[in-house]
């Protein structure tokens, strides 16, 4: 039987239905000339690891997802803060998978609110879409004064080398960059896994 038609014919139960929902807020501040983390809360199965500070006094964390990766109607939430001169690096140990939705959409929202002075260095591992993820991801970045950020992030739509093309599914991103209440960046993606952009 068709693995596609059994999922249909078995509905999930509504604890599952529901997804996972996880959530993180993080904020950073300048104690004696070194950033540290000043804030920390989560919800859910979102963590960040031990943080480093280098000699330059960045922290820099590790944003872990344990389950490893996402279904159908699990939302991520992260919420950051760097007050005013704080240097901070965020990454991932390792790639976001993003499993098939079964028609349920999943999705990251990701708040970043910096300060005058400080820097974001925002670079998580690459995200890997599979064929039939339903994912929307939203990244707001609102920037006070002279705050710097480097951003980058890297969407893999399936798994070419494995064969497995992203032929049905639907990838939706919005990314927004502010400073000061002016809107400087404005990005949208909408590509469903049929689309003949792939």
């Amino acid at each position: 039987m068709n693995p596609n038609a059994l999922s249909m014919a078995i509905p999930l139960p509504a604890g599952l239905q529901a997804g996972w929902h996880a959530a993180l807020e993080l904020g950073y501040a300048v104690v004696q000339g070194r950033t540290v983390p000043v804030h920390r809360r989560h919800q859910g199965p979102l963590r960040v690891q031990k943080h480093f500070i280098d000699a330059h006094g960045q922290c820099q964390h590790i944003v872990v997802h344990p389950p490893g990766g996402m279904a159908g109607g699990d939302t991520l939430t992260l919420d950051i803060d760097l007050a005013a001169g704080s240097q901070v690096l965020l990454t991932s140990p390792g790639a976001a998978k993003w499993y098939d939705s079964f028609a349920r959409q999943a999705g990251q929202q990701l708040q970043v609110r910096q300060q005058s002075g400080s820097l974001l260095e925002w670079l998580p591992q690459e995200t890997i879409l599979f064929a039939g993820s339903s994912v929307r991801l939203d990244n707001v970045f609102r920037l006070h004064g002279d705050a710097r950020l480097l951003a980058g992030e890297v969407i893999c739509l399936g798994r070419p080398a494995s064969g497995a093309a992203f032929n049905r599914g639907l990838w939706q991103q919005a990314s927004e960059l502010w400073r000061d209440d002016t809107l400087l960046w404005c990005e949208h993606s909408h590509v469903p896994g049929d689309s003949p952009l792939l």
